[in-house]
């Protein structure tokens, strides 16, 4: 599904950049930079990350958390952990600032996926359950905490 979503998503940024919309660039770019991530294209994922980040207007706090946020999975991806992990963090204290509740999900499974990746299950943990009740707010059925649930099955470490 997310290899049928790229060039739509290619689609969508260079109608954008024709009308020299900034609006919904940001989004758009980091969309399809989380893509090209899951498919393993780094390169591709890096350079429209970084292009989210600079495109987002600093007032637009949603864009800036979301930018950030898979910027700081693709640098994690690439080993610079480090950096990866500050633009994590700096992503969920952006979004923390808001009021958007509600879209505090991403950033913290991000930065729970990061964790889990690095070893640190237990720190991991808090952030799992920030994201749980981030999710439940959607209602008990919700697919979101189904998709959320399965992205934390495919990082957590199985117990023996």
């Amino acid at each position: 599904m997310t290899a049928q979503a790229v060039p739509y998503l290619e689609r969508a940024l260079a109608l954008s950049e024709q009308m020299q919309e900034t609006g919904y660039r940001p989004e758009i770019e980091r969309v399809l930079a989380f893509a090209l991530l899951q498919l393993g294209d780094l390169a591709g994922a890096a350079a429209h990350a970084e292009a989210g980040v600079q495109v987002a207007a600093a007032d637009d706090y949603a864009s800036v958390a979301h930018t950030k946020m898979v910027l700081g999975s693709v640098r994690a991806q690439q080993g610079r952990t480090s950096e990866g992990e500050t633009l994590l963090r700096d992503a969920v204290a952006v979004i923390e600032r808001t009021d958007y509740v509600a879209e505090r999900w991403e950033q913290y499974l991000s930065l729970t996926e990061f964790l889990i990746g690095q070893g640190r299950q237990e720190e991991a943990q808090e952030w799992m359950e920030k994201t749980r009740a981030v999710t439940a707010l959607y209602g008990e059925h919700s697919p979101l905490a189904a998709y959320v649930e399965r992205r934390f099955a495919a990082v957590t470490p199985a117990r023996h």
